[in-house]
């Protein structure tokens, strides 16, 4: 084996470690930032909560959860923001707005231990993506 060769093998081998650490790396800053930290008890709640519309997406995770009040205004559910907790890496969304709630995000198969309605999703302008809507047990 020539000196090129086994300085090729080197590189190979140093990319893949590379690789694996970055992969590794990334799903646990992603399980950290998508748990309530108050309450760990719930995090494989969250962890396999997934987009009713898109069941292969999860649809949560700290930073885009916000707790809200559930309402019915001419036959469509909205959620008024309840939310004063700070979270830095969320986009603040002032309390008391209203985020309509498409249907087709109403997630309804996994319960919900936190006893709080939820919305997840991500201001968007004047507008807010819903990404799932749970709703509250009232706990």
């Amino acid at each position: 084996m020539t000196a090129e060769d086994r300085m090729l093998r080197a590189f190979w081998k140093v990319l893949i470690a590379a690789v694996v650490v970055i992969v590794l790396l990334t799903v646990a800053i992603t399980r950290a930032l998508s748990h309530d930290h108050d309450h760990p008890e719930h995090d494989q709640w969250y962890e396999t909560l997934m987009m009713p519309d898109n069941p292969s997406v999860r649809c949560c995770g700290k930073d885009d959860e916000y707790r809200c009040d559930a309402f019915v205004r001419d036959g469509q559910t909205w959620c008024r923001v309840t939310d004063d907790r700070v979270n830095p890496r969320r986009p603040p969304v002032a309390i008391g707005t209203e985020i309509l709630i498409p249907p087709h995000k109403y997630k309804y198969n996994q319960g919900n231990p936190t006893g709080h309605t939820l919305v997840f999703g991500k201001p968007q302008g004047d507008d807010f993506y819903v990404y799932c809507f749970v709703q509250g047990t009232g706990i």
